[in-house]
């Protein structure tokens, strides 16, 4: 504890280099000279002083808060744990120790030089003019490290694992532009055929929509903003699906990029179609992980193509079937 007390001057601001639910993140150089992250819990809340404690009844949700904001602090901090001491993968960020004492819970990770992918798309990173994220195809080929992170999850940790907070904010980039999926304090095993998962009711929804579960209207999903005359926060899945089946994609590409050229159009819109499969009502609408890492190598392929004529890259025949997602 004490060398990582040095390494970011007591947990110094001018370290600090984001912070979430579970708590604040610190970029360090330990004494080897390796660059790391460390990732320190919120500390426990205090319980109410002796003379406040008398006055109030055990029912009251005072006496309950604390106790509970402690164990979910405890669970997130041994969830991640017990899943990064298991998995390695390049699109995963790697888990390289942890601290254990007294009411401090800490987590040293590598070091992601580029930060979050939401901070890049936002504007708010360090992006260049080299920055894969300034062209459709570096997009793309982003979100396939992404999703091979993640199939490797579903598909090769044993038993598999599923995140369950799959974000931009959650994506990290390094150095090279490899995307890296972090975070892994919501995330579950995936139970076994027959077994039950007990969850809290404030991440049952989180967990619906990863486990098979459907989709509804009352699933908030980021980043759809608020309906201009009832101020009701927007679905973003009602708000783009529409566009992407009325082959409209056009109309929801970033007008920050230059416009698409022939190839990368027809993979944007097979990427489109992709996305909006995997938000089916249905989790057996939904493709795989391997049939998402599939359909995004094939798109990224497609924009390989670039320097050849309209219509003689690989064709990926632009259809909501065509992308992998099991039909009736």
């Amino acid at each position: 504890m004490a060398d990582l007390f040095d390494a970011t001057d007591g947990f110094a601001e001018m370290h600090k280099i984001g912070s979430g639910g579970f708590g604040s993140v610190y970029r360090a150089r330990l004494a080897g000279g390796r660059v790391v992250a460390i990732k320190r819990a919120k500390p426990p809340p205090s319980p109410p002083p002796a003379t406040t404690a008398a006055r109030l009844t055990p029912t009251t949700s005072t006496s309950r808060s604390a106790p509970q904001e402690r164990r979910k602090r405890e669970a997130a901090f041994l969830a991640e744990l017990g899943l990064l001491s298991r998995v390695n993968h390049k699109n995963l960020v790697r888990l390289h120790g942890f601290c254990r004492e007294g009411v401090e819970l800490i987590l040293v990770y590598e070091f992601v030089a580029r930060g979050s992918l939401e901070a890049h798309l936002r504007g708010g990173g360090a992006s260049t003019p080299d920055s894969p994220l300034e062209s459709w195809a570096g997009r793309i080929r982003v979100a396939l490290d992404a999703a091979r992170g993640i199939e490797y999850l579903h598909c090769y940790a044993v038993p598999a694992i599923i995140h369950r907070d799959i974000k931009s904010s959650n994506i990290l980039l390094d150095e090279r532009w490899t995307a890296k999926v972090s975070d892994f304090g919501l995330s579950l095993l995936k139970p076994r055929e027959g077994e039950a998962v007990e969850e809290d009711d404030e991440e049952e929804a989180a967990a619906g929509t990863l486990r098979g579960g459907p989709i509804g209207a009352s699933h908030r999903v980021s980043g759809g903003g608020e309906d201009e005359e009832s101020g009701t926060p927007r679905n973003l899945v009602e708000e783009v699906v529409p566009r992407i089946e009325a082959d409209e994609v056009h109309c929801l590409l970033d007008g920050r990029l230059p416009p698409p050229t022939p190839c990368e159009i027809e993979a944007v819109m097979y990427v489109g179609y992709l996305a909006a499969d995997c938000v089916s009502a249905l989790g057996s609408d939904r493709p795989t992980m391997t049939e998402v890492v599939a359909g995004l190598e094939r798109a990224v392929s497609t924009c390989a193509d670039h320097n050849q004529p309209p219509g003689l890259a690989a064709p990926l025949g632009l259809s909501r079937s065509s992308t992998g997602a099991r039909s009736e």
